[in-house]
């Protein structure tokens, strides 16, 4: 019997997965507990629907990024901290701080985990940095710290 599990079975498959068991496993163990699903034209067109809708949403954010990209792709972005003598910071310009000079200046959100530092900022002066906005899209930003 072919089944549409909707939790991960041990040894068997992972949610989502359409597998082959025996029918007492089927209607004695994972039907009644809710862990999968008899395969049906319904459980077909719903997974065919879920499937669609999930690669419409993923075509909406990459769109979503690559307006974000346009928009800051190769920009400078100007951040007041203190400091003291020789240019060090007192503190440090952190990924939180950066992602609120981009929502400042370009309003769109930056989640800060999306900002790639290699170590917070301590000194003045301007630092190229990435901003993974997508999977595969990546703007390079010039942080001016003044």
């Amino acid at each position: 019997m072919k089944v549409y599990l909707l939790e991960d079975v041990k040894s068997k498959g992972k949610k989502g997965e359409i597998i082959e068991v025996s029918e007492g496993y089927a209607r004695n163990f994972l039907i009644p507990r809710k862990i999968a699903k008899k395969v049906d034209a319904n459980v077909l067109n719903e997974i065919a629907n879920r499937e669609s809708s999930e690669k419409f949403r993923q075509q909406q954010e990459q769109k979503e990024a690559e307006t974000i990209f346009n928009k800051i792709d190769k920009k400078t972005f100007s951040i007041k901290a203190k400091s003291g003598t020789g240019d060090k910071l007192f503190g440090s310009v952190t990924s939180r701080e950066i992602a609120a000079a981009i929502s400042a200046a370009s309003g769109f959100e930056i989640d800060r985990r999306k900002i790639q530092l290699d170590e917070d900022i301590k000194k003045l002066g301007k630092y190229n940095v990435e901003v993974k906005i997508y999977t595969d899209i990546v703007a390079n930003i010039i942080v001016s710290v003044e």
